[in-house]
């Protein structure tokens, strides 16, 4: 009869371990090897497919839990629990992290002069300029409605405050070209915290930089004030 093997370095998964035992452990990256040409071989074969429909099927489970379906941002939920291990990496190893809250300055006037599809295509292509100005490491977000979160992993004020500012300038630079030959333009205010004080919170950090937001909208938009 055919062998299972434990995982190793090419994927594979050594004897004592069977198929109900994948079941029961629902560790469904392993492969199962057999040398076999027969009816066992086709078995394992069939089995080795099915474990990767199941990987497949879980990525894009993953995927759809921490991704907003709009933009293809992180979502609120996945960016609180990566700025939570942020936090705490900063804390632990006596760093700093950045954190910035961007608002798009009269959304509500956007949607109700050019429709909610206008106001759609402006969140995703603000997405676009996120993710072509963030690091590899640092993690854009939609954090609800027309308001978006970056988490800046090692970024002191300075670092954060210039990223900022490019996200900025690159909103207020673009044309957006509606259907119907429609062209638009808009602008985002940004409020930027950054520190990992040993005491602090999460929602503390978000918490500052919203104040910052509120005193950039208050300063008239279309521009970053840092806490």
């Amino acid at each position: 009869m055919a062998l299972i093997y434990r995982a190793d370095a090419a994927g594979f998964i050594a004897p004592r371990f069977s198929m109900r035992r994948i079941g029961l452990s629902k560790d469904y990256t392993t492969v199962l090897a057999t040398h076999h040409q027969d009816e066992f071989g086709e078995l394992y074969r069939g089995f080795n497919a099915m474990l990767q429909e199941i990987r497949v099927r879980d990525e894009k489970l993953s995927q759809l839990a921490t991704t907003d379906t709009l933009t293809g941002l992180a979502n609120r939920g996945h960016a609180l629990e990566s700025l939570q291990t942020m936090l705490t990496r900063a804390q632990r190893l006596g760093g700093a992290m950045g954190v910035m809250l961007l608002d798009v300055d009269h959304f509500k006037q956007v949607n109700d002069t050019y429709g909610h599809p206008a106001g759609d295509q402006v969140l995703r292509d603000i997405a676009h300029i996120l993710q072509a100005n963030v690091r590899a490491y640092d993690l854009a977000a939609r954090f609800g409605g027309e308001e978006f979160l970056v988490l800046c992993e090692g970024a002191d004020l300075s670092a954060t405050v210039d990223m900022a500012e490019r996200i900025r300038a690159a909103v207020a630079s673009r044309v957006y070209r509606l259907a119907g030959g429609q062209t638009l333009r808009t602008t985002v205010s940004v409020g930027v915290y950054a520190g990992a004080g040993s005491h602090a919170t999460a929602m503390q950090l978000i918490e500052l930089a919203d104040q910052a937001l509120y005193r950039a909208k208050q300063a008239g938009r279309n521009r970053v004030v840092h806490a």
